[in-house]
Order: structure tokens, then sequence, then C-alpha cells
């Protein structure tokens, strides 16, 4: 979210209307019928105009158009002349409407009120177009931002989406609409309006972050990639991107786009090399896809990183053992063991079952007492070393098999160790 919008636009300038009363001194008069003749004329007002532009030059040819508010259907029409001025008289006190209109130049209105024989001379400024839809887009925006700045946002759009219709090349609308968009989960609305305001402020760091906010609401994976290339070179940003991308690919490797999760994982890495979990995460696909040596690499960076990283000691083992290079796997497995027992004993009971279907008792048996002295409630651990032991030392086989019967009474094998045991 933007969080303040204090660089505001200057208060948009309007027309000035300075107005001087002109006292009318009147002598006295002796007659009745010139008295009351003065004070109908007393009654009739005045109005004086010039109008200039912004540069302060005088305007003729502008067309002008007095009316009465109220009270009367008085209504008349002048144009001003070559020093941009008019004098017209008015039939009494009031309220008058003053519209003055010239090609090139906003429509100007304003309301004038007068008082009984009262004379007003007037200064007006016209805006040219291009100022004029400027100052109009500069009110427009100032409202929207006093409205967002309350946290009203249907109003703040509502004012900002003006100042974008009265003025297209006015960037700063654009992009706090693309804020209040993605706060309303519009997202393509939000990348639209991010988009016009970089074509405004090309490389700006604010509209960037909001188009890839956008993008990536919108799932639209070639624009994510475009705008994390172009803010990836952001020291303070990159990281933080890099652990989106990441989350990015578990997400893909949980629903089973692996060539989605390493694209991902890669990006992340792109962004920031240090990132350990980027690293054990390529290491566990390439392990799954039998890729051992880029499995390895990936696994020591990880660990060079984070040695304690529970799941990179995991593929190590992992690796070694599909290797069969026994020694490193050996130790690949005590140093897991020591960062995670049950973890390491799970996978170890995996490797025993493997080896026990195989036939291979004596790595089997070795795997299972390592399981017990990790986790000696794993029961189906005791089970088959039970298994194991029942063609060679029954004593042992006699201990295992009721300490499985013991820990797990419910288990589809008890059936089963009983009638073995039966026969001990």
């Amino acid at each position: 979210m933007l969080t303040s919008l204090r660089q505001r636009f200057s208060r948009p300038q309007v027309a000035v209307l300075t107005a001087v009363l002109l006292a009318m001194l009147l002598g006295p008069s002796g007659a009745e019928a010139k008295k009351k003749k003065k004070q109908k004329k007393e009654e009739l007002v005045a109005l004086e105009v010039v109008v200039r532009n912004k540069a302060g030059e005088v305007l003729s040819g502008v067309l002008v158009g007095v009316s009465a508010d109220s009270g009367s259907d008085f209504s008349t029409e002048t144009t001003t002349g070559k020093e941009g001025d008019f004098s017209i008289e008015l039939p009494g006190a009031g309220d008058y409407t003053l519209k003055l209109v010239k090609d090139g130049y906003t429509p100007f209105e304003q309301s004038i009120r007068f008082e009984a024989g009262e004379r007003q001379t007037v200064q007006i400024e016209m805006l040219d177009a291009s100022a004029g839809r400027r100052n109009e887009a500069a009110k427009a925006y100032n409202a929207g931002a006093d409205a967002y700045e309350a946290r009203d946002l249907d109003t703040a759009k509502k004012h900002f989406l003006a100042a974008t219709e009265a003025d297209a090349s006015l960037p700063e609308p654009f992009l706090v609409l693309a804020d209040i968009y993605l706060t309303q989960e519009a997202p393509a609305e939000a990348a639209a309006a991010a988009e016009k305001f970089l074509e405004l402020v090309p490389g700006d760091r604010k509209g960037q972050m909001l188009a890839y906010e956008a993008y990536q609401k919108l799932g639209d994976q070639e624009k994510i990639a475009a705008y994390r290339e172009i803010l990836g070179g952001d020291a303070e940003l990159a990281p933080k991107l890099a652990v989106q991308a990441y989350n990015e690919g578990a997400i893909a490797n949980q629903k089973g786009d692996v060539d989605a999760a390493v694209e991902k994982f890669r990006a992340a890495l792109d962004l920031d090399p240090n990132l350990a979990e980027a690293h054990a995460a390529l290491a566990t696909v390439y392990y799954n896809q039998q890729r051992f040596d880029e499995a390895a690499e990936s696994v020591e960076k990880a660990l060079a990183l984070k040695p304690d990283h529970k799941a990179a000691s995991r593929v190590r083992y992992l690796v070694h053992d599909a290797r069969d290079d026994q020694e490193a796997a050996k130790k690949a497995i005590e140093s897991y063991s020591a960062l995670d027992p049950k973890g390491a004993a799970s996978l170890l009971y995996q490797r025993a079952d493997l080896d026990f279907r195989a036939g291979e008792t004596a790595l089997a048996s070795a795997a299972l007492l390592k399981v017990l002295e990790l986790a000696p409630e794993m029961a189906r651990a005791h089970y088959t070393l039970g298994l194991i032991y029942s063609s060679r030392d029954t004593a042992k086989a006699k201990e295992h098999l009721l300490k499985f019967i013991e820990l797990a009474p419910d288990d589809p094998e008890v059936p089963s160790a009983k009638e073995m045991l039966a026969y001990f």
C-alpha cells in the first residue's frame, strides 16, 4: 500500500474576481419626477470586465453571457473588445451568472451578487484548454488524496479516475489507482493502471512493484518473470523476491508440476544465491529424478549455507545411499540423526525394509538396530527384526515380536506375530 500522498499538486488556481464598489454620488433633486427617475437609476447595477489569459495578455472576441439567477428572465450576450473588455448594465440587485467562452480555452462560469446601485469591475483570467485540464485533474487528484488518506477507497478511486479523464498525462493518479485496485482484489485493473503509470514514469520502483504484485495475483508467469528480472537488481528487494519465487516453486512441486518448480527454484537462486531452502528443494527434485550428481551439488551448497538444514541433510544421505557409497552414507545418517532423530529413524526403517525384502538381512538388521537406538518405540522395526531373528535366534525373535505386539496391538501383522510365537 502507498503510505502517503503528501506530495500533492499545488491547489489549483481558480479565476479571481475582484470587485470594486464604486460609490455613486448623487446630488439632491428638487423635483419629485426627477427624484423617482434618479431612484430608478440608482437601482440599476453595472458590470465591467477585463479578460486576460494566464500570460496576462488581454483576450478579445470572448463570448460573454450574463443571466439573472432568479426573480427575472434577464439574459444578454456580448463579446469582449480589442482590449479584452466589456461593460453591461443590469436591471437591479440580485444574483447573476457570468459565463465566458472562447475556442482553445476552458469555459469560465461565476456567480456574482449585486447590491442596488452597485458597479463591479472584474478582472478574469481564462485558462487555455490544456491548462484547464491540468487544473481539473489537480483538483480531482487532491480530492482523491484526501479520501485515500481517510481510507475511503471508493471515493478516492472515483476522484482519481476523474483526474485521469481530465488529464491522462498526469502519472500520479494511475499509481494510486493501482494500489487501490490491488487492495480491492482487482488485479487486472491494478496491472493496467501500473502499466499506464510506468509509460509516463519509466523505471519507477513503486510502479514496478505494484505491476509485479498484480501479475502475481493474475498468475501471469511471463510478466512475473519479466518484472522479477527488472526488480532483481535492487539489493534490498532481491531477497524478498527470491523467497516469493521459492514459495511459488514449492506450490508447483506439491501440484506435481516439477518443471515449473525447478524453474521457480532456479529463479529464486538467481535473485538470492544464498537461499539455502532453494538449494535444498532443488536437491530433492534432482534426487527424485535420479540426477544424483546435481542433487549432491545442491545439497552441499545448502549445507554450506545452513549446516543444520534437516531436509538437505536427509537428501545427502539418500544421495550417498543411491550411489552405494556406504561409508559416506553412514556419516550422512549420523549427521542427520543428530538433527532429526525421528526423521532419521523413519528413513533408516524404509532402507531396512527394502533390504529385508531384497534378502539383504545383514544390512537390514544393522539398520533396524540403529533405528531402535533412535526410536525405541517404533513397532514395525521390532516386528521386522523378529522376522529376521526367527531363523537364527529365537530368543531375540521372541523378544522383538512380543515388544511389537505390546506397542501396536491393533497392527494387522499382530496375528502373524502371535502365530510365530506359538512355535517358539
